[in-house]
């Protein structure tokens, strides 16, 4: 899963942070001017860092100092996880597409196949998303966008933390409000370890 945000746009330091909190795995290429960098982590610990000639720890000490770029994010999804997500999904018809931002970052993201979207147009729609969230994460409770004649619902998981549901497009949201309740509230068990009797 790929995403490109404008450093601008992002705390790098706190994508890191998360990155390294939840054990991911990912890569990143950042064009800056006449610079090029790039580093990795595999299940959250740092691997390698490239910045023109530099390299190791000495690269990552002028990446994280890069105010202005395209940054380009690869995450490498947790199968565990998205096969939980995908038990969610499967279950419920009406949902086409479902996404977790965690700090302004996608950490997974499902899309059915049955959807007709292509797969450029939901990362053009996730560039959009990045910067959306990012700006407004602290704030952000319920919001409904209309995107392609569906419904995007985005909904607070826990701190920083959003669930993101593509619907189809009703008359009255509040048809749709206790399955997205129930959509989130499954997610926080599969995404962060709430165990119940039962759990998956």
């Amino acid at each position: 899963m790929k995403v490109t945000v404008d450093l601008k746009n992002i705390n790098l330091v706190e994508r890191i942070r998360q990155i390294e909190n939840r054990k991911l795995s990912g890569n990143f290429i950042i064009i800056s001017g006449k610079h090029y960098a790039s580093f990795s982590y595999r299940d959250g610990q740092f691997q390698r860092a490239r910045f023109d000639d530099l390299k190791g720890e000495e690269a990552m000490k002028k990446i994280i100092e890069l105010e202005n770029g395209l940054l380009t994010i690869n995450i490498i999804e947790k199968e565990k996880e998205k096969e939980r997500l995908w038990r969610i999904i499967e279950s419920l018809p009406s949902l086409l597409f479902c996404g977790i931002i965690e700090g302004g970052i996608f950490t997974n993201i499902i899309l059915k196949k049955d959807t007709r979207f292509f797969e450029k147009e939901i990362n053009n729609f996730l560039n959009h998303l990045m910067i959306f969230s990012n700006r407004q994460k602290m704030e952000v409770r319920d919001i409904t966008l209309i995107y392609n004649y569906h419904l995007l619902y985005i909904e607070r998981v826990k701190e920083g933390t959003y669930a993101v549901f593509l619907l189809p497009n009703v008359e009255d949201i509040r048809l749709l409000t206790v399955s997205i309740r129930n959509i989130t509230s499954r997610i926080k068990e599969v995404m962060f370890f709430q165990k119940k009797p039962g759990y998956l």
